[in-house]
């Protein structure tokens, strides 16, 4: 057992309750928290609790999970030496859990206090026989899988029920106590979804269980006449299944990871919806739709209280950060950082020679470039820094992004399904060789580091989970019959990939190249995504027009912030936008995008997207068709697409309100992503990409673009070019795109339509 000093800033409860509870208990349970974080005097308690090392088999991300926690705790939320206890592999058994729940949570934690329990490792399911009304019946029930649980044919031992954990929760003295599982329960008898490992454990039918195991949650119930309650953050629904990846040099779980990443770059702007959305935008991204994560609550009853909102403040100050400094040496002018706060998106392609600002220790008005470090190198989430020019590091310093160094040559790498035969690799890894930028990897049992994944295509249920087309663990069919496609990496099929029945391998790959290239140039474009740190202040929502006007989204950048010392906190003040993970539209909706430019100077958007047939698609705004002249008077070339700008201080909507046209949701059934990208200068190289190979229209529409790989690396080319500044810091690159945070600002958006 092991303890650590963490410190627990104001604000956990409102950025973990952020993650799908239902909207008239999250507005309650919201409301009740903003009164008790606003108490400095609060007590905060954790048990953290992973585990890899399984008597049988093994995970590998787990304890990464609760390092990940730990970081967190200690830089944005601050827990005391002996308020967070560590529970990892041989220590983590049923009775140690148990035990170091009731004895840490239950028995020291007082009204208004916060407690916090993590675990990450397999869960299971138990179907077990009861006896109802002189009937036998059959009843499941979900368990975590402690590190001296065992599995037999007819029994279960040692097993920690789900429910165990819904009254230990509810036991604890104080509204405020909040577990998170990255588990997952179903019977999925493959280890893997596509490249990702499943934390569940197949469990044939079980017969028998502990009695008190059964018991346990009603004596607790019993006991326990405190009417607390608490809730718990799921990394999957009921049917779905959690996962871990892997990154360069370390493995995680894709929900802990992910949503520990937005908890370090939230600011008391950021309601709780906000935080749960960019977590399920993130595991969609990575993973599909086959992961969404879920909340359920140990007290049904709160009160509807719809009219309020937490917002409250870090201690730390009001900017988001992206790691902290854990350790100096040399008099505070090298150290190492731990960088919690990059995006899992972004992480493999962040490289040496990015700079970042230290934040201010003192909260004082002292801008963030004050004292710059450079990245001279980086292992997995740690890098080492030192100083540019002046001033020292100090342990426990908050860091922001400054300038973003993007490598030129940015591979595509493709997974090759494990369950393709030793042929169809070796013809795969040989057709893939010869396609530029792109690398393919064999996996075995363990997860590599991808981008998507390469495999036969089978009809396949996945244990409740909607009917797709996704890898199989059935026999396989003959060759002859095989069909090939590209998948996500938790195995959801890329839309246009799938080919017909006795497609060679080398010949899918062929096939598929096109696709390829749009893929690479959403990864590009992908690595472009700043909003968090982006100091160019813009602001941005999406809505809907019909049938009922909307605001679905609304996301605004670090310098909106920075802002509000100079005019109006109202102004720049966020609603209440209420939903539910990643945005559901029907097909025939009509959207638009709303865009403050709070700056100071005129700035230019392009807008680029994969639809939900997987095509690359752009804005294309059209000058008048007897106008042959620059959009804009620093531009000599004539143009037939407007260079899109927005004035200092103006709204407008995209599409413009006064265009005929409206961005009506037509595509088939799927997921959309969108990319909004702002510049300090114009777009011309992109421009130039988008005016070759589409016909000239009118006014504003959505087109297809000829060639997405060469429009994205134009658009890396531009904000390149406009962040020419940076060149005063000596960051200059043939090899690189060098990005400084106050010439660009990049938003992404995602929906599925339904």
């Amino acid at each position: 057992m092991k303890i650590k000093r963490r410190e627990f800033l104001q604000g956990v409860a409102w950025a973990l309750a952020g993650l799908g509870i239902s909207e008239a208990q999250w507005w309650g349970w919201s409301d009740r928290y903003s009164q008790v974080l606003a108490q400095p005097t609060n007590r905060k308690l954790a048990l953290l609790v992973g585990i890899n090392q399984y008597p049988d088999v093994d995970l590998a991300g787990c304890l990464t999970d609760v390092e990940l926690q730990q970081e967190l705790l200690i830089n944005r939320f601050g827990f005391q030496a002996q308020d967070i206890i560590t529970l990892t592999n041989k220590e983590a058994t049923k009775n140690n859990i148990k035990d170091s729940f009731n004895s840490h949570l239950i028995q020291q934690a007082k009204p208004g206090d916060v407690a916090i329990f993590h675990f990450s490792g397999y869960g299971s399911r138990i179907k077990y026989q009861e006896e109802l009304e002189e009937k036998e019946v059959y009843k499941l029930k979900n368990f975590l899988v402690a590190v001296d649980s065992t599995i037999a044919p007819n029994t279960v031992e040692n097993e920690l029920l789900e429910e165990t954990i819904y009254s230990l929760l509810g036991s604890i003295p104080t509204e405020n106590a909040i577990a998170i599982l990255d588990t997952s329960y179903i019977n999925q008898s493959n280890s893997l979804l596509g490249n990702l490992r499943i934390r569940s454990r197949f469990n044939p039918s079980i017969l028998k269980i502990s009695q008190d195991d059964v018991i346990l949650p009603d004596n607790l119930s019993k006991k326990s006449n405190l009417n607390s309650s608490g809730i718990i953050l799921k990394a999957a629904g009921e049917n779905q299944v959690a996962t871990e990846g892997q990154w360069n040099s370390f493995n995680a779980g894709l929900f802990t990871y992910s949503l520990t990443q937005q908890l370090w770059i939230a600011t008391p702007e950021t309601t709780l919806r906000f935080s749960f959305d960019r977590t399920a935008e993130i595991i969609t991204e990575i993973s599909g739709k086959y992961q969404q994560p879920e909340i359920s609550q140990t007290d049904l009853n709160i009160r509807e209280n719809p009219d309020k909102i937490l917002n409250t403040s870090f201690a730390s100050g009001n900017y988001p950060a992206i790691g902290v400094v854990t350790s100096i040496i040399d008099t505070g002018k090298t150290g190492k950082i731990w960088l919690g706060g990059i995006s899992p998106t972004i992480l493999d392609s962040y490289t040496i020679n990015s700079i970042l600002s230290l934040i201010p220790t003192n909260n004082s008005e002292e801008t963030l470039e004050k004292t710059l470090i450079q990245i001279r190198s980086r292992d997995g989430l740690t890098a080492q820094v030192s100083i540019i020019g002046e001033g020292k590091m100090q342990v426990g310093q908050l860091v922001q992004e400054y300038i973003r160094i993007v490598p030129h040559q940015i591979y595509l790498t493709v997974a090759l399904d494990n369950n393709l035969r030793r042929i169809e690799r070796v013809d795969a890894t040989s057709a893939f060789s010869i396609v530029p930028q792109v690398k393919s990897i064999v996996i075995t049992e363990t997860p590599q580091p991808a981008d998507y994944l390469f495999g036969r295509v089978e009809k396949l249920e996945i244990s409740g989970v909607d009917n797709a087309y996704a890898q199989s663990s059935a026999p396989l069919p003959s060759l002859p019959q095989s069909r090939y496609g590209l998948f996500s990496l938790g195995q959801e099929l890329i839309p246009n990939t799938m080919g017909e029945g006795g497609e060679a391998v080398k010949s899918a790959v062929q096939r598929v190249i096109p696709q390829l290239q749009t893929l690479r140039a959403n990864k590009l474009l992908r690595l472009t995504q700043n909003e968090d740190t982006s100091r160019l202040p813009i602001g941005i929502s999406l809505e809907i027009v019909t049938p009922e006007p909307k605001i679905l989204l609304q996301k605004q950048t670090l310098g909106v912030l920075e802002k509000k010392s100079i005019i109006s906190h109202q102004k720049y003040k966020i609603p209440k936008v209420k939903s539910n993970g990643v945005v559901s539209l029907v097909s025939g909706s009509k959207i638009l995008y709303r865009v403050q430019n709070y700056s100071d100077v005129p700035v230019y958007y392009i807008v680029f997207g994969l639809d939900s047939t997987g095509r690359a698609i752009a804005l294309y705004c059209f000058l008048p068709e007897d106008s042959n002249i620059p959009s804009d008077t620093n531009m000599i070339k004539p143009r037939k697409v407007n260079l899109q700008k927005i004035l200092p201080g103006e709204t407008l909507t995209i599409p413009n309100n006064t265009s005929a046209w409206q961005w009506t949701i037509n595509s088939p059934k799927g997921l959309v992503e969108t990319k909004i990208i702002f510049s300090i200068a114009p777009f011309a190289r992109a421009i130039d990409v988008l005016e070759t190979g589409i016909p000239i229209g009118s006014n504003q529409q959505i087109g297809l673009i000829a060639k997405p790989l060469e429009f994205a690396q134009a658009v890396l080319q531009d904000l390149h070019e406009a962040s020419n500044a940076a060149n005063k810091l000596g960051v200059t690159s043939n090899d690189d795109f060098v990005l400084d945070v106050n010439a660009w600002a990049s938003f992404n958006f995602i929906y599925r339509i339904v």
